[in-house]
């Protein structure tokens, strides 16, 4: 049998296998784990999903009593699916233009190249300023990212952020302004301006030498290693704030640990300490260039040894799916939350979805700029679909023990790869690392540590 689907008591309350005789039980909501052999659980089962109330439980259902396990949880993750229309942070995607030509972008990066004008990124930046003043908000965000390098729109990027600088500092609240970036196309003037009025960069690069000139090649073939090792040396010496993002592929999977190493010694510097790596997905040039669907056992059994590297090296490894310390309903701001300006002046709530041609753009795309009334008009019935994107609506998750950590994990992947029905890509990779934090938290690794104990 599969003791995930046999105990169910509410929907926090799931079994984990671990292997023949050994289970762990987990209320995520509740913060409450522990490791059971198979005769609890069956008394477990026996008094949660038969309802037994003999001697012999007598032990066992105190206690569960005493770990609040027989009654629902206080808390539930919810989202407000009739909230006002107030973001407070805007993505722009300045331009589709772009100096590499990654052999998996999502994008097609530098095909048919087009870039915002300076109107509407002047439009975008009013329309959150004035949002945060009006309603109270001690600070608005702005993230240059999108499906071109922003850097290479390098006047307007430059005029949006100062003009947003202004305009926070004329409304009377705080700014924080993302980038990011292949780091490329950094010079001396460029790194000192970034440490001015940048705060974080996220540095996309994807190894060592060979690697990374291979997986993300110039316009014409060249190499993009040592533009992006002088970038980051440069934001290095001008005190830039950085993170480093890597695709991960079957050219780099099993190099993960290398390149922990390599990131360590060569790229991060003192101060940088945060890793994230990210599987590919067959979607853009990943798919059209046929590089091969990474295998998920493999990505999983990499990233255990690359995750213990970092922290042995005082490093934090991310990947987006693993969520441990989070408890959510939406994986993202694809309901609707996310508002992110495209170069033809449309509205997506996917960063994924960068023109009207991509797949799921009829889903994301919900609204546009208006150049008669200087104002972005959204389309209120796309909007409220968008706000029926959660977890609770995806039938699959419902009995999966990640859902409220990753909460059915991208949306933008599970429709157009797998449809809102089937399982995605990366369920796999998310439960079976899921197990593996809770285990290592059961042994005391995790920084956050669950409530643990053996049964």
């Amino acid at each position: 049998m599969n003791p995930i689907k046999d105990l169910s008591v509410t929907d926090d309350l799931f079994v984990i296998e671990v292997d023949d005789d050994d289970y762990l039980i987990y209320a995520p909501l509740r913060r409450v784990l522990f490791e059971v052999n198979e005769v609890a659980l069956s008394q477990i089962q026996r008094i949660v999903a038969v309802g037994e109330d003999s001697n012999d439980l007598s032990y066992m259902r105190s206690f569960l009593t005493k770990k609040n396990l027989l009654n629902p949880p206080t808390f539930w993750p919810t989202v407000d699916v009739e909230r006002p229309f107030r973001p407070q942070t805007i993505i722009l995607s300045l331009t589709s233009d772009c100096n590499l030509r990654c052999i998996y972008c999502y994008a097609f990066g530098g095909e048919r190249p087009r870039t915002m004008t300076m109107e509407v990124a002047r439009a975008a930046v009013d329309v959150v300023s004035h949002q945060a003043a009006d309603y109270g908000m001690n600070q608005f965000r702005i993230t240059f990212h999108g499906g071109g390098e922003p850097m290479v729109a390098w006047p307007l990027l430059k005029w949006t952020a100062e003009y947003a600088h202004e305009a926070a500092q004329q409304n009377g609240v705080q700014l924080k302004i993302n980038l990011v970036t292949n780091g490329t196309l950094i010079n001396k003037t460029r790194a000192k301006w970034l440490a001015q009025n940048i705060s974080v960069v996220t540095l996309s690069i994807d190894g060592p030498q060979e690697i990374q000139n291979i997986q993300r090649p110039k316009l014409g073939g060249q190499g993009s290693f040592a533009a992006v090792m002088r970038g980051a040396q440069l934001m290095r010496d001008y005190g830039v704030h950085f993170s480093i993002r890597s695709t991960i592929t079957n050219l780099n999977v099993y190099q993960m640990t290398e390149m922990v190493d390599f990131f360590a010694s060569e790229v991060a510097g003192d101060s940088i300490k945060q890793l994230h790596f990210e599987p590919v997905e067959e979607i853009g040039r990943a798919k059209d260039k046929t590089i091969g669907k990474l295998d998920p056992a493999v990505f999983i059994a990499e990233y255990k040894k690359a995750f213990l590297r970092a922290k042995e090296l005082g490093f934090s490894l991310h990947y987006s799916g693993l969520k441990l310390n989070h408890l959510q309903a939406v994986f993202c701001g694809a309901d609707g939350e996310i508002f992110c300006v495209l170069p033809d002046a449309t509205i997506s709530a996917c960063t994924r979805v960068t023109r009207s041609t991509d797949p799921g753009a009829e889903t994301f795309i919900y609204g546009t700029y208006t150049p008669k009334l200087n104002n972005f008009q959204i389309e209120e019935g796309k909007l409220a679909r968008l706000r029926q994107i959660g977890v609770w609506g995806v039938e699959r998750c419902q009995r999966c023990f990640c859902k409220w950590h990753c909460a059915g994990h991208c949306p933008n992947s599970r429709l157009t790869n797998c449809n809102w029905a089937r399982e995605g890509f990366t369920c796999q990779i998310v439960r079976e690392l899921t197990k593996w934090q809770l285990l290592e938290e059961l042994k005391g690794y995790a920084e956050k540590p669950v409530v643990g104990e053996s049964c």
